[in-house]
């Protein structure tokens, strides 16, 4: 029984032969070569006992440090969000206030110049527009009132639907909140899927699922637009740097992305991002 406990990596019970001859010498030889192999593989277990307590360590030092740095650049965000609200956007209102003033007492002035005063109330107007709009992109105020569903909603509408891109949004949890700065990393993933789409994909459709689990995350961002060669995308410097911004952001958060596309069949970008049960509340 000893023999085959011990064939099966039981190191623990002593070899007990009390012959004197060669046999018996034999048998010492393996009892001291089994409390040295015992010995060994505590060695081992205990310095994989200190590895894994160590990556653990360093584990949640890296969580906490991506945390801060998540808000660090959240709070920037909104510094410039602020500063762009209360001084520029201000600045081009009254602006183009002064500019209505001026062509109604202008009234009896050439055309020309009337014409030009309109050109220059159209041209505020739309700088107006686009301040406002990057205000919102830099502190989008439906991510921290009602969460990850409605912004990525909120945002997929505003910048598809005025493309053209007839836009489909599903969630298996719509009402789930995570951590802030999980839901703020989540979004800016989704938030620069939807830019490419946007910018690039020249697409009638897209679809994006959000699916929310005890263990993870999953956001589906897919798209019938002329697609691309992911492989050299990725090779080519100028064009990868978001495709590059989406993967590390995605390994800081011990996640992955997979993106598959076909020239002219679309694109789907897929996200799986680990969490623990304690980072989504029930609704």
């Amino acid at each position: 029984m000893r023999g085959q406990r011990r064939a099966r990596g039981d190191l623990g019970s002593p070899i007990r032969v009390r012959a004197q001859d060669e046999v018996g010498r034999l048998a010492e030889n393996l009892d001291v070569m089994r409390r040295q192999l015992r010995h060994a593989y505590q060695q081992v277990s205990d310095a994989n006992e200190r590895l894994e307590l160590q990556v653990a360590e360093r584990t949640a030092r890296l969580t906490d440090l991506l945390g801060k740095v998540i808000s660090a650049q959240e709070e920037e965000r909104r510094r410039l969000a602020r500063e762009l609200h209360d001084e520029t956007a201000q600045t081009i209102a009254a602006l183009s206030i002064a500019l209505d003033r001026a062509r109604h007492e202008l009234e009896d002035a050439p055309p020309d110049a009337v014409a030009q005063l309109q050109e220059a109330q159209a041209i505020v107007k739309r700088l107006l527009e686009e301040t406002r709009r990057l205000i919102l992109d830099l502190r989008p105020m439906a991510l921290e009132d009602l969460g990850l569903v409605p912004a990525i909603r909120w945002y997929a509408e505003t910048h598809l639907q005025q493309e053209g891109v007839t836009t489909t949004i599903e969630s298996d949890r719509p009402a789930v909140r995570l951590a802030p700065h999980l839901e703020v990393a989540l979004f800016r993933i989704a938030q620069e899927a939807i830019n490419n789409i946007a910018k690039h994909a020249d697409a009638k459709q897209a679809t994006i699922r959000l699916f929310f689990s005890d263990a993870a995350v999953r956001i589906v961002v897919a798209d019938d637009g002329r697609g691309f060669d992911v492989d050299r995308a990725l090779a080519s410097t100028g064009s990868s740097v978001g495709l590059l911004g989406l993967q590390e952001r995605a390994r800081l958060l011990n996640g992955r992305v997979d993106i598959r596309s076909e020239s002219g069949k679309g694109t789907q970008l897929t996200l799986e991002v680990p969490i623990s049960i304690d980072e989504a509340d029930r609704p």
